[in-house]
């Protein structure tokens, strides 16, 4: 079970993808943003199965494994052990060295908004240049 499963859309291995693939996307993307009871079912669950050892907060290696999800969702590689660090500490909002379902959430929310920002981006382009929905954008 992996936290990739609390979002709407999974992620693709193989680009590039189409400019309808990318407005389906986006539209499931701000649909989980509009909805914060569905969007906290979804982290709850997903955070259950990362919390291997029911401690009921992230430790360490629990949270490498929501970074390094995260990270792959957005099409970023896997964080060094610095970057790991860094996120870590900027979703570790209480600085107790673990990581709480609500800031589990938090971190999830700018993932999702990220996600949100850049497939807008994408799209301006395509609109810009009158792209057909099966024309393919290269990255995302």
């Amino acid at each position: 079970n992996s936290f990739c499963t609390l979002l709407p859309f999974a992620p693709r291995k193989e680009m590039p993808i189409t400019v309808g693939e990318t407005r389906q996307t986006l539209a499931q993307v701000e649909g989980t943003l509009q909805d914060p009871a569905k969007l906290r079912e979804k982290v709850e669950a997903s955070f259950a199965a990362l919390d291997t050892d029911k401690s009921g907060t992230l430790e360490n290696d629990e949270a490498r494994q929501l970074v390094t999800d995260l990270c792959h969702l957005m099409h970023l590689p896997a964080p060094t052990d610095e970057e790991f660090k860094q996120h870590f500490v900027a979703l570790d909002a209480d600085s107790d060295g673990k990581l709480s379902v609500n800031e589990v959430g938090t971190g999830v929310v700018g993932a999702l908004q990220f996600k949100a920002n850049s497939l807008k981006h994408y799209l301006a382009f395509a609109d810009r240049d009158k792209l057909p929905d099966t024309a393919e954008l290269p990255l995302q």
